[in-house]
């Protein structure tokens, strides 16, 4: 007969049972790290876009949506500002794209560095610091986990672009839960992993007609793109681009965070739109900063002549105030700026508008322009 020793050893003692300790990951507020002076975080001054943050450039089809992107990621890869929009250092960035050859990007290339009249040198640093790749094969999460995290994981970027997002999103693009979970799930995960900051390229609606345009304000230009509305939400900031009546030169808005630009018109006013426009020699494909003497008088002056109570208070919310420089910004849009200043003294003196300042921290009170006076001894924030 056979002896089983193991039926004469002592049971096994049982392990002790550990229960997993929760660490709380949230922070008291004195204990949130501030923006300061060189933080590594920031890649766009001033905090326009940082580490594990995105911006949304939003451009019409046929106008060089590429070619702008390039010029940007060519600009900021030599540490250099791209119509206004400052780097903190010198960039390591990727771009990853689905609509051109390498021949189309290549043509791209040469016509930017002819445009910034670029030395051998930057040529070469420009080279070396930004990669592309063309892929037209993956979408949706197959594309973040076969595509994009391993090139995050071996290029190390500062800075992705992603062009256009359409072409990744494998989804429907007016499905909040398909966007929103492709942009929050599924991006913002290996910004933050990989340390870097996105630039993702979307498509507007067809264009808005002047009337349609005539009522938008501000951050409303954040909203131009197709689809839903989580691709401008997710964005922590927002270019658009849009035709004017001249061909060849656009408006670029900024319509999220452009205060932090620092762009100023020729009277030292802050604004968050400018004038850019293609090159001006035949077969360069480049952009350039323009001006507003290159649109036809009648465009300049067109509605922008005695502007009504009513013209004026188009861009002044009904349910609450606004800022004086945004006001303005807006009131811009559809009549001078002399208009615009008369107007509001005007309406200001005859109790149509009202001026409230509010305390800040530091400085100056801001002024804000409401429809209603500012109630006795109310504090507003």
């Amino acid at each position: 007969m056979s002896i089983n020793i193991s039926d004469y050893l002592p049971a096994p003692a049982e392990e002790p049972k550990v229960e997993a300790v929760w660490v709380s990951p949230f922070l008291r507020l004195d204990q949130l790290e501030r923006h300061r002076p060189g933080d590594p975080r920031e890649l766009l001054k001033h905090w326009f876009l940082c580490r594990g943050g995105t911006l949304q450039v939003c451009v019409a089809t046929g106008i060089g949506k590429s070619s702008f992107i390039v010029q940007c990621a060519i600009e900021w890869g030599l540490g250099r500002p791209a119509f206004g929009i400052e780097p903190t250092r010198p960039m390591q960035i990727l771009i990853i794209q689905a609509e051109n050859d390498d021949g189309d990007m290549g043509e791209i290339v040469d016509g930017v560095f002819s445009g910034l009249n670029l030395s051998e040198e930057d040529q070469l640093r420009a080279s070396t610091g930004i990669l592309t790749h063309h892929c037209n094969n993956l979408s949706g999460f197959e594309f973040i986990e076969k595509e994009l995290r391993p090139a995050l994981k071996h290029h190390k970027p500062d800075l992705v672009f992603i062009d256009p997002t359409l072409a990744y999103l494998g989804g429907d693009a007016n499905s909040q839960k398909d966007v929103g979970g492709f942009l929050r799930n599924g991006l913002h995960p290996l910004l933050t992993e990989f340390n870097c900051g996105l630039v993702y390229v979307h498509h507007p609606n067809k264009p808005p007609s002047n009337k349609e345009k005539s009522g938008w304000q501000g951050g409303d230009f954040a909203y131009s793109g197709t689809g839903s509305a989580e691709f401008a939400n997710f964005a922590r900031a927002t270019l658009v681009i849009q035709r004017t009546e001249v061909d060849g030169v656009f408006k670029l808005f900024v319509p999220k965070r452009g205060s932090r630009l620092g762009w100023k018109d020729a009277d030292g006013n802050k604004v968050s739109e400018k004038l850019i426009g293609h090159s001006l020699t035949p077969g360069e494909i480049c952009w350039r900063e323009a001006d507003e003497s290159e649109l036809p008088p009648e465009e300049t002056q067109k509605g922008k002549t005695d502007p009504t109570d009513e013209d004026f208070l188009a861009h002044v919310p009904t349910n609450r105030h606004v800022k004086k420089g945004d006001l303005m910004t807006n009131a811009r849009k559809s009549m001078s700026r002399r208009a615009a200043e008369a107007k509001l003294d005007e309406m200001l003196a005859n109790n149509k508008l009202f001026t409230w300042e509010i305390p800040r921290s530091t400085g100056k009170p801001e002024i804000v322009i409401s429809r209603c006076p500012r109630p006795e001894g109310q504090l507003v924030s």
